[in-house]
């Protein structure tokens, strides 16, 4: 609670649309705030409910007919969860577990994004799943609205980069932006920093900025966009398990540079997931860019087409589009 509750009070009006109560409308923003605040945030219904009581002047009856009120509409997805498992998300691999601890299960709730939006749409409210998952983003002021223009397109590589997997890595990147300063002036200086741009120029070779990434002891990968950073930091020293730019210009120059370079290294292994909200068009640049640097087989995974949190006809629409110009593993 101290790392991943409360920080203020969440409540969004928008929500009085969907419940004649304001208990139900009350608890659904706390639980929206509760799963948004961070991506390892789980409610337990055993052991935070009473939090919500000491947090509102809701009683604890009221508190559990709203839960189950949200149950029965489908705005919250149910699992059990058994101890064993939530030390183990807690303290990873490390943890102790002992027999016992497999037989005693505890009930999560978690908000359901795209009921939610498809639910508040059908009342006129036009808000879209990304701003939902922004709800609990502090970037925001208390007062301010969240709008969709505001919010970064985000691209993540999901996974530990090490060892030889870093060293490909390295090259990779190295050699996609090498080849694109050496082949287009005109391009390369829209979606490079200055200084990155100079550094990357002839006679510098790809392999010179692969020596630059390995030198140090605490290896990493950086190179500074237009828009953006790209950063993948040795699983070695760092154990990063997520490498994330945010893009916050309209422009798609670098966002194609970035989804060329994250492809390339997810390319190199099955345990290495891509994700983002890029459109299919510049996905499709994104692919097409790197193949002229680079002759290796690029794929997504089902991470990535589950991360859209779609219906299943959505689904299988979205499978077959990006099948045209990327395989689907």
């Amino acid at each position: 609670m101290a790392k991943l509750g409360f920080i203020r009070l969440p409540y969004y009006p928008q929500l009085n649309v969907l419940f004649d109560d304001k208990v139900s409308s009350f608890v659904l923003s706390i639980l929206l705030f509760w799963n948004e605040r961070d991506a390892n945030s789980l409610f337990i219904r055993e052991m935070h409910t009473y939090q919500i009581k000491e947090h509102t002047f809701f009683n604890l009856d009221n508190i559990n007919k709203a839960l189950d009120n949200l149950i029965a509409k489908n705005f919250l997805d149910v699992k059990k969860i058994s101890k064993a498992e939530l030390k183990i998300l807690k303290k990873g691999p490390k943890a102790t577990v002992t027999d016992k601890d497999k037989e005693i299960f505890f009930t999560t709730l978690k908000v359901n994004i795209r009921v939610l939006q498809k639910e508040l749409s059908k009342k006129g409210m036009c808000i879209s799943k990304k701003q939902l998952h922004h709800s609990a983003d502090d970037e925001f002021d208390f007062y301010d609205i969240i709008r969709e223009e505001a919010l970064p397109s985000v691209q993540i590589l999901h996974g530990k980069i090490s060892d030889e997997l870093f060293t490909k890595s390295a090259y990779y990147v190295a050699k996609i932006a090498t080849d694109i300063v050496a082949r287009d002036d005109d391009f390369s200086f829209k979606v490079f920093a200055p200084g990155w741009r100079m550094l990357l120029q002839p006679p510098a070779t790809a392999h010179d900025i692969v020596r630059r990434y390995l030198a140090s002891e605490q290896k990493a990968i950086d190179l500074s966009l237009a828009d953006g950073n790209i950063f993948i930091a040795s699983g070695n020293e760092y154990g990063t398990l997520k490498h994330i730019i945010n893009h916050r210009k309209k422009d798609d120059d670098t966002k194609v540079v970035a989804a060329a370079i994250f492809l390339s290294v997810k390319s190199l292994s099955d345990d290495i997931s891509y994700t983002s909200d890029l459109s299919l068009d510049i996905l499709k640049r994104a692919v097409a860019l790197c193949k002229e640097s680079l002759d290796i087989d690029l794929y997504l995974d089902d991470k990535f087409i589950k991360d859209k949190d779609l219906d299943e006809s959505e689904e299988a629409s979205l499978r077959t589009e990006l099948s045209s110009f990327i395989k689907i593993k």
